[in-house]
């Protein structure tokens, strides 16, 4: 299949978007945690954005939190913070919290984070780790395995795929916490970064160098199925319904494609 798209100017004059580090969706909202002018590295704006209307987004809800933070995730009706000091803050997702925070996780140093019910896979620059978080105030270590380069993290039924930058992407099987192994190194990257999983389809992204699409249909050859070449530097995106918001700290375009298969 191929990816084809036509992008969008960049949102520029309603919202600012400057600075934005990480973002993810959660039904019609847009959640994103930037800097801004007005604070220092010690404090960040973590916002909620209504997107009903994809290129025309409207902030509902804006608080200040500290630290600096390399990305977000989302779980069970909760938002996952990864600091760049190494803590991981949790917000309630409730609309009535306003965006309560929940409680921390502290000990690791971590670049992304993968949430599925109470285990937390995590990924440092030398190690994949696999938390129990049932109560992650006190999380229990289930597993670690040695890696290098560690960026980010996306799991898919028994597989972890861990993107290492310059060093592409490592496939773990981890169906046996006991017993992780590596069954394959993706190669081809500039810069493999964040990534997504949308309609069973892995996206990476890889700096200056554009989205690659990777098929998880069907077998564990994880094949490259499409290629989006976006516009400046992906730092972190989020796609939803064939939209596509890609964060380059700059400033957030709002890209349309259609997957042909």
């Amino acid at each position: 299949m191929d990816i084809k798209n036509s992008h969008s100017p960049s949102l520029s004059g309603a919202i600012d978007t400057a600075k934005i580090r990480s973002m993810i969706i959660h039904k019609n909202h847009l959640y994103v945690i930037r800097m801004t002018e007005e604070t220092d590295d010690k404090i960040s704006l973590l916002e909620a954005w209504d997107i009903n209307i994809p290129k025309i987004p409207k902030v509902v809800l804006s608080k200040q939190v500290a630290g600096t933070y390399r990305n977000l995730r989302i779980s069970d009706n909760k938002i996952y913070g990864i600091e760049k000091d190494g803590l991981i803050s949790i917000w309630s997702l409730n609309v009535y919290d306003s965006l309560k925070s929940l409680g921390e996780v502290i000990g690791y140093d971590p670049r992304d984070v993968w949430l599925n019910g109470d285990h937390l896979f995590l990924i440092e620059k030398n190690a994949f780790v696999i938390l129990d978080i049932s109560d992650f105030n006190s999380p229990i270590k289930l597993s670690e395995y040695e890696i290098k380069a560690g960026q980010g993290i996306t799991v898919f039924n028994d597989y972890a795929f861990l993107t290492k930058g310059c060093y592409g992407v490592e496939v773990l099987d981890i169906s046996d916490f006991d017993n992780i192994t590596t069954v394959k190194a993706l190669e081809g990257f500039y810069w493999a970064g964040f990534s997504q999983i949308h309609d069973s389809t892995l996206y990476i992204g890889d700096g200056h160098h554009g989205i690659h699409a990777l098929s998880l249909k069907g077998n564990d050859e994880f094949a490259k199925v499409g290629y989006y070449n976006t516009p400046g530097h992906v730092y972190d995106f989020v796609i939803q319904s064939g939209t596509c918001y890609i964060a380059d700290v700059y400033e957030l375009t709002v890209c349309s494609f259609d997957v042909d298969n």
